[in-house]
């Protein structure tokens, strides 16, 4: 379920069905997805951005609390994982729906920053072409500096701005 088979009749090669963003993927595919490569993480396992940091300690934690799982257990897994788990997309409107919708739906997960909420309005302005590029340069800033102190560095920058500290709501700024 991992991989999408490829054929040597069609020519197609066999392909990860889950992607992350650019510069997380080949991290992603090498520790986690590659098969028995789970197994081979460990707290000395290198990482260069902080979703790598994230990818290897989840994987860490769930092979932690697999391991202590009983056998019939591990074996029933992949099964409930198969019929009872489902990726939904949901599509919005307009960019306040968006946001909505995701701050719903991510409670749980990573904190979305005002810093997220700036790069999705900025990058969703730039023509389609140019987005990728763009995308790069800001992940770059942002993987340098670490996830916290760019959003630091955005606060700082609105405070110099707007001569005033964000709020919560930062939808109209």
């Amino acid at each position: 379920m991992v991989v999408q088979k490829g054929s040597k009749i069609l020519g197609t090669k066999d392909t990860y069905r889950l992607h992350l963003r650019k510069r997380d993927d080949e991290y992603f595919e090498k520790y986690i997805q590659q098969k028995g490569m789970t197994h081979k993480v460990t707290k000395d396992t290198p990482f260069k951005t902080d979703s790598q940091k994230a990818i290897r300690d989840n994987a860490i934690y769930y092979m932690e609390r697999l391991n202590k799982l009983d056998e019939d257990t591990v074996k029933t897994l992949p099964l409930v994982l198969a019929t009872l788990c489902f990726i939904v997309v949901v599509s919005t409107p307009n960019f306040d729906s968006a946001f909505r919708i995701f701050t719903v739906l991510n409670d749980r997960g990573l904190d979305l920053l005002p810093s997220d909420i700036f790069k999705a309005r900025v990058i969703g302005a730039i023509p389609d072409s140019e987005q990728d590029a763009y995308t790069m340069k800001w992940e770059d800033v942002e993987v340098s500096l670490g996830r916290d102190r760019f959003n630091k560095l955005f606060d700082h920058i609105r405070m110099i701005i707007q001569k005033r500290k964000g709020s919560a709501n930062n939808k109209d700024e």
